[in-house]
């Protein structure tokens, strides 16, 4: 298992960047990566399952662990391909604006490559027209 942790900061107020995360059906507009999403309910909570839906064929099952809202902070448990990732996102206050970091913990084959698409994509959601 490897770790990779991500940070991006932005110009979008930390409420703003929380409620693209806690509304499910957000994560489209600033992942482009994601192409679906089939949650069981529509805002991020404990125990929340569903589908993300990749670049196909990718799909996979994910079931939200934590949410600490006034933290702002969130995991979720990601499984694909008999792989098993853990993913660890906050959204902190920094005098610009928003940091994003999401922290990895997955099979290196997995994480490492994917540090780019998440830098990518936590760009998109701390900008402030995002």
């Amino acid at each position: 298992m490897a770790t990779v942790t991500v940070s991006v900061e932005g110009s979008a107020a930390p409420a703003q960047v929380w409620e693209r995360y806690a509304d499910i059906g957000r994560w489209t507009s600033w992942a482009p990566h994601i192409r679906a999403v089939e949650p069981s309910a529509p805002r991020l909570a404990p125990g929340v399952r569903g589908v993300v839906r990749s670049v196909p064929p990718v799909s996979a099952r994910f079931v939200v662990d934590t949410v600490q809202e006034p933290e702002r902070r969130w995991t979720w448990t990601v499984r694909a391909y008999g792989a098993t990732l853990h993913l660890e996102h906050r959204v902190e206050e920094v005098p610009a604006g928003t940091r994003a970091t999401v922290v990895v913990r997955a099979p290196a084959v997995l994480a490492y490559p994917y540090r780019p698409v998440m830098a990518y994509a936590l760009g998109r959601l701390v900008a402030a027209n995002g």
